[in-house]
């Protein structure tokens, strides 16, 4: 039984005569993926492999070695990393001429091998 169910049975709930049943969102519409960073002990791949098994459209924060690999599995490299870190980042004026480089730099990597978003 799910909620809403119960709440559509549940003449007693006052809310229930307001309940409408929501059809299924149509096959495909969603796009999923999975941090590499939560699967790090695991090949990149085996991991792709069962993320592609599972029907995942992609992996977040692969590295650029790794793009390769996920390509074979029909994956998308979903968001990759461009530049600065949480100790070198934005926040430091003296690290900006750097990192706008990093950044430029990456993200013409990520739009050569269609890496759809690049965080920084």
């Amino acid at each position: 039984m799910t909620r809403r169910s119960a709440l559509l049975m549940s003449s007693s709930l006052a809310l229930a005569p307001l309940a409408k049943p929501v059809p299924a969102a149509p096959a495909g519409r969603l796009k999923q993926s999975a941090a590499r960073w939560c699967f790090a002990k695991i090949a990149m791949d085996d991991l792709c492999r069962q993320v592609a098994e599972l029907g995942l459209s992609g992996l977040d924060l692969v590295g650029e070695a790794d793009w390769p690999t996920c390509r074979k599995y029909g994956l998308v490299p979903v968001i990759v990393s461009g530049a600065g870190s949480i100790p070198v980042a934005w926040n430091r004026k003296e690290n900006h001429d750097k990192l706008e480089k990093d950044m430029r730099d990456n993200i013409a990597k990520a739009a050569a091998a269609k890496a759809p978003n690049v965080i920084t």
